[in-house]
């Protein structure tokens, strides 16, 4: 948009793109999800009737189109001779990807099918729309990658309390059964020795760790006797 703009160049879209082009109102219902606000017309990109908008077919030899689904309707990338591919906005630059996580993907599975493409290429230069120019795509295709495979979890307590809740929307990936979760500077006692008594857990084993190496300064404790009857003195 910023290079028609200003130079006033040939506009070459596919099919979709050319209406998306012609009517503001479609790409602004499209990204806010309902009728468009006049507030916001005029803000895209919008290129008048009289100006044309030449089709896939028609463009210029030298270059080659490709579809890159997944971010929005019809979007294509584009290889030139000296093989360098631009990739239009199918993903985001590491620092922008962690600040918003994610970018607009209306077609998840069309949008990862499009990284596995932009991974897979060997070209001299990719040249993404919102990232820089590099001869290496694949560490930027991975995070952006990774932020789509996060989910978020509640991570909570074993007591019976909705009060027992340690962390909220927790973004991690591929978390399993097993997993060991690490809190640091969580104060002088934390789990050591706080609720167990509560529901009869195990107080945990206490390790230090210095210079590489861990040393156990207390097995586990079992705590359940503690909370039995102790009739005439019995244990």
């Amino acid at each position: 948009g910023y290079l028609y703009k200003m130079t006033g160049c040939k506009m070459i879209a596919s099919k979709i793109e050319r209406a998306f082009f012609r009517d503001s109102k479609l790409d602004i219902g499209f990204l806010y999800g309902g009728y468009p606000l006049d507030e916001y017309d005029g803000r895209l990109m919008h290129i008048e009737d009289n100006r044309e908008i030449y089709a896939l077919d028609q463009i210029p030899s030298g270059l080659q189109s490709f579809k890159l689904p997944g971010h929005h309707y019809g979007m294509i990338g584009v290889k030139t001779s000296d093989d360098v591919y631009f990739v239009a906005d199918t993903l985001g630059s590491m620092e922008l990807v962690d600040k918003q996580h994610i970018l607009l993907i209306y077609d998840v599975k069309g949008y990862l099918d499009s990284l596995d493409f932009v991974e897979s290429l060997n070209g001299k230069y990719v040249v993404p729309s919102h990232s820089e120019v590099t001869t290496n795509i694949k560490p930027v295709v991975e995070f952006n990658r990774n932020k789509i495979n996060e989910e978020s979890w509640n991570i909570v307590g074993s007591l019976c309390t909705i009060n027992d809740l340690i962390v909220k929307q927790l973004s991690v990936s591929n978390l399993k059964l097993g997993d060991i979760l690490v809190f640091k500077n969580t104060g002088a006692y934390s789990m050591t020795e706080g609720i167990n008594l509560f529901l009869s857990r195990d107080l945990p084993k206490v390790l230090f760790y210095e210079d590489g190496k861990y040393e156990v300064v207390r097995e586990n404790i079992p705590t359940y006797k503690l909370n039995m009857p102790n009739k005439g003195g019995e244990n």
